[in-house]
């Protein structure tokens, strides 16, 4: 936990915040918080607001674009939590000449949970719907999230076939975070495209916890697993809608 920003800092503070040993010597923190490589350490001035953790130090952000079970150990120090969740987007469906061609699989959810502050969720984008022959049919909608303190959340639905054997397939729906991602979801959680009039998957839903305190200890983790893309329907003999892509997890410390 940083030191505070006025006041008084005590010796023990900075020892508790840097390590250290009595008996405490003020040439132990050089080079620590705003501390010089050498000379006079002024209390106050070289450690107010600091802290020991560094959030851009390797290892201390955490990145995974794959598929199935993660886990990441949260380092020691780490007082704040910025979680970014995508689920896995929806499949894109098929259209014929005939009503009720194939719809795509609907995408997985993508999931964390950490001991003490709870878990969330951000669902996989519904499955692109079958075509018609007399026009398109809707894609399907974008995935929702669910957890503790999400500050914002986001997803799109798949675009509207045009129907028909020879109609143009619906346009996929793609993560919309509002640029507070520095991406790895770029590509990630989008709806798969539809075929032959189908409609486009939906996306896959993205959740931002922004910047939340963390429980106090050690040996902390958060786990959990990153929701597969839905597949692409299959019904046309010449041809198949594309299957969503996979959700994504982004974890950054302040």
């Amino acid at each position: 936990m940083a030191l505070q920003n006025s006041g008084q800092i005590a010796l023990s503070e900075i020892e508790d915040e840097y390590g250290g040993s009595a008996p405490t010597a003020l040439s132990e923190y050089y080079g620590d918080g705003n501390a010089p490589g050498s000379g006079e350490i002024q209390l106050g001035a070289d450690f107010y607001g600091t802290q020991s953790f560094d959030p851009n130090a390797p290892g201390h952000t955490y990145t995974n674009t794959g598929s199935g079970s993660w886990s990441y150990n949260i380092p020691d120090g780490a007082t704040n939590m910025r979680l970014e969740m995508v689920g896995g987007g929806g499949g894109g469906g098929c259209g014929a000449t005939a009503d009720g061609a194939g719809p795509g699989i609907p995408g997985n959810a993508t999931n964390a949970s950490l001991s003490g502050t709870g878990s969330w969720s951000a669902n996989g984008g519904i499955r692109g719907n079958g075509g018609f022959s007399n026009g398109g049919m809707p894609g399907g909608s974008g995935g929702n999230s669910s957890g503790p303190g999400i500050a914002i959340q986001y997803s799109q639905s798949g675009g509207t076939g045009s129907g028909g054997w020879n109609g143009g397939g619906g346009n996929p729906g793609t993560i919309n975070n509002g640029n507070r991602s520095n991406p790895p979801f770029s590509g990630q959680g989008h709806g798969g495209a539809a075929f032959r009039g189908g409609g486009g998957g939906g996306s896959g839903g993205y959740m931002d916890t922004g910047f939340d305190a963390l429980p106090s200890g050690s040996g902390r983790s958060i786990s959990g697993n990153i929701g597969t893309g839905g597949a692409g329907d299959c019904t046309i003999r010449d041809g198949c809608a594309s299957g969503g892509s996979n959700g994504a997890v982004y974890i950054t410390f302040t």
